[in-house]
């Protein structure tokens, strides 16, 4: 079986590949390939599915494979390994792995190459000094790549070289100080609990080539989880709504939006979001949700696969020549962090959380006497 922790259609997996490897070698007659499986020489089953649609119960259908493969491993969550692990037990058989590495603490880098790593594992590093099929674009995208970092460096840029190691080499993705929300996201699978403050909706609206994005978040104590997004690039104003029907609920929902755009928020109400309205700003509203949110646990769904991206790259600006990071925020990469803002503009304006989470939080650390 091949799998991802996220598979919403079979476009985004690896069938499409494998047919395509099939019919180049000259095999479609061996094989048999209906729309969601390809049925193999001797009998064998190949299927393409998301582990996130799994449950304890579900994994069991299962059990019969011999191989799995998961592929873009980095966002394998940890319960999904914990589902998946003993599964795939027959005699002789065995997990596959292939991904880019992104930090030492996901739960696939921590399986294999971590401190504690899996016994009787074999990890090999693959990168473009390894591949035969590197072509010629592709060795001068990396001379270029590779002089653009030694330039950088030179200029100051404390990351530059690091950068082109992750890209290239495969290395950790570096933590820099210029990183907004450095140290306090993850990613991680999760299911939305009873007791949970929510669901909270922010929409960042789109200006040219920016894209426009709505999510959907919870607060339960001091973490906040961002369960949904709706993304889209040169979105058309008729279409906008469509675009946020992605995301369950929203509809019934208070939506804060930025106020930048009140003809959009118009549009939307009049066109059956009537909840959308004006996220509040004030004089320093920036800082304080840079601050709010630091000062949370932010979880980040595989799904939010966008924003979490934009999350990782938000920076501040760096000076040119010393590589201190400035108190200013770099341009790009704002959109999915402003859409979180302006969902949770109450509780940063506040500065704190629900009342129920602080209940919530205040008993558990009570043990419950509360």
């Amino acid at each position: 079986m091949c799998i991802r922790e996220i598979q919403k259609s079979l476009k985004f997996s690896a069938k499409a590949l494998i047919e395509g490897k099939i019919h180049k070698f000259g095999l479609s007659h061996l094989f048999e390939v209906t729309r969601e499986e390809i049925r193999t020489p001797g009998g064998g089953l190949m299927i393409f599915q998301g582990m996130q649609d799994h449950t304890a119960d579900s994994i069991k259908s299962l059990e019969d494979f011999d191989r799995a493969w998961i592929e873009e491993a980095q966002t394998i969550s940890a319960r999904s390994l914990r589902l998946l692990r003993p599964t795939i037990r027959k005699a002789g058989s065995e997990i596959w792995a292939s991904w880019n590495p992104e930090n030492e603490t996901d739960p696939i880098d921590q399986l294999l190459r971590g401190k504690d790593k899996q016994p009787g594992s074999i990890v090999v590093e693959v990168n473009i000094n390894d591949t035969p099929f590197a072509s010629k674009e592709t060795w001068d995208e990396y001379a270029n790549d590779r002089e653009r970092a030694a330039r950088r460096q030179d200029a100051g840029d404390k990351n530059a070289w690091a950068d082109f190691e992750h890209v290239w080499h495969g290395k950790y993705a570096v933590l820099s100080a210029a990183q907004v929300l450095a140290g306090c996201y993850r990613i991680e699978a999760f299911e939305q609990q009873d007791g949970w403050d929510g669901p909270y909706f922010g929409v960042d609206w789109g200006f040219a080539s920016d894209p426009t994005v709505m999510v959907k978040c919870w607060i339960d104590g001091r973490t906040l989880y961002v369960e949904q997004e709706a993304w889209g690039e040169h979105v058309e104003t008729v279409d906008v709504p469509a675009l946020f029907d992605r995301i369950e609920g929203a509809r019934q929902h208070v939506i804060r939006a930025d106020s930048a755009r009140p003809e959009m928020i118009s549009h939307l109400r009049n066109h059956g979001y009537p909840g959308m309205r004006a996220a509040d700003k004030w004089p320093g509203s920036v800082e304080d949700g840079i601050g709010w949110l630091r000062g949370m646990d932010i979880v980040i769904h595989p799904a939010c696969r966008h924003v979490a991206e934009d999350v990782r790259l938000w920076s501040y600006k760096t000076d040119r020549l010393t590589g201190d990071v400035l108190p200013k925020l770099a341009e790009g990469h704002d959109h999915g962090p402003d859409a979180i803002r302006y969902a949770c503009a109450p509780m940063i304006r506040r500065g704190g959380m629900g009342v129920s989470s602080v209940v919530a939080s205040a008993r558990r650390r009570m043990g419950n006497r509360l």
